[in-house]
């Protein structure tokens, strides 16, 4: 009996944004609304639809989002719609996280509002992210808005320290190839480069 009342709520929602198209109220109510992914083709295996399905949601994911409206970023919906794209939507691999995180941020870049908020999101989110190799995305996105001056709403001691966050974090990047270490060995005679000890692996004990 709850599924077909909720049937009914979703077939008249539809009937009102079909009909009315142009409204704030109906924009607002469609951006609520998560697309529905078709179903998958045949042809693939269990595994096969599930991805199918997955990709094509994450790729319609924003399509019941008016990015050109100044409105959307006065409902909280737009907040809970970014959040789980950034952190669950999206797997958490920084390399797709930045490819994705520009792709999305381009397509609000006539919305001023929308931009901020979610140039703000991103970088926040991955400034504060517990998730092992973060920093990347958080060097990305200071790189590309902040270094850049889009960003124009932060006052010159914040961007100041946030370009300075970002230039610590930049040579400690999950990927990057470590900096030379260079240090006495045993015996406290002889100094050894980290880079020239010949082994298949260094390993490295910090106290």
């Amino acid at each position: 009996e709850l599924k077909a009342l909720n049937d009914d709520v979703l077939a008249y929602q539809n009937r009102i944004i079909e009909k009315h198209p142009e409204l704030l109220f109906t924009k607002l109510l469609k951006m609520g609304i998560d697309p529905v992914a078709p179903a998958a083709p045949d042809s693939l295996d269990e595994q096969g639809k599930a991805r199918y399905q997955y990709y094509w949601f994450r790729e319609h994911y924003w399509d019941n989002v008016d990015f050109s409206s100044p409105a959307m970023i006065r409902d909280q919906t737009i907040h809970r719609l970014i959040e789980r794209y950034i952190t669950q939507t999206l797997p958490q691999i920084p390399d797709t996280l930045c490819v994705e995180s520009k792709k999305l941020i381009d397509k609000v870049a006539a919305n001023p509002d929308l931009f901020k908020y979610f140039v703000h999101f991103i970088t926040y989110t991955s400034e504060t992210s517990k998730i092992m190799c973060m920093d990347r995305l958080f060097v990305f996105m200071v790189d590309n808005y902040y270094e850049t001056g889009k960003v124009t709403w932060m006052d010159e001691a914040k961007l100041k320290q946030i370009k300075e966050s970002a230039a610590e974090k930049r040579n400690c990047l999950c990927g990057n190839t470590a900096l030379d270490i260079i240090l006495p060995d045993q015996t406290g005679q002889k100094w050894v480069s980290m880079k020239e000890t010949g082994g298949k692996y260094t390993l490295l004990v910090i106290w």
